[in-house]
């Protein structure tokens, strides 16, 4: 019988997790405060998250923490109803929007590389699924 020598050498009838793995049928999804993010849906609420903990820094523009958070209601609404096509026009707009407002200085350097990387992050994702 073949033996696995990666992590933990076992027989390949044995299961459980004592073995240094779960099988990803059985795992559960990571916890939202962990800040793995496994969909596009998960991304944008946690970047909705962010920007609601940025409203904080007087650095950021208030108008604009209002504008993003519009934008991550509106995402949440079309990811969480299946609309691609309107979560990736939503995408598209706000990465433009963003440039806009980093050279307005309207957000922090820190905000606005989380929300380009995270924006960027769910694009591609919805990018690569087919219609």
């Amino acid at each position: 019988m073949a033996t696995s020598s990666f992590r933990n050498p076992t027989q390949p009838t044995v299961n459980g997790e004592t073995i240094g793995f779960r099988c990803a049928m059985t795992a559960s999804r990571p916890p939202a405060e962990s800040g793995v993010v496994l969909a596009p849906l998960d991304a944008s609420q946690m970047l909705a998250a962010v920007v609601e903990q940025s409203k904080a820094d007087t650095e950021n523009d208030a108008d604009a923490m209002s504008q993003w958070q519009t934008v991550f209601s509106d995402l949440n609404t079309a990811l969480s109803g299946g609309d691609r096509q309107k979560a990736l026009g939503i995408v598209v707009e706000s990465t433009q929007r963003l440039s806009k407002h980093v050279e307005d200085q309207l957000v922090t350097a820190t905000l606005a590389s989380r929300l380009s990387r995270g924006l960027a992050w769910i694009q591609a994702q919805l990018s690569t699924i087919g219609d």
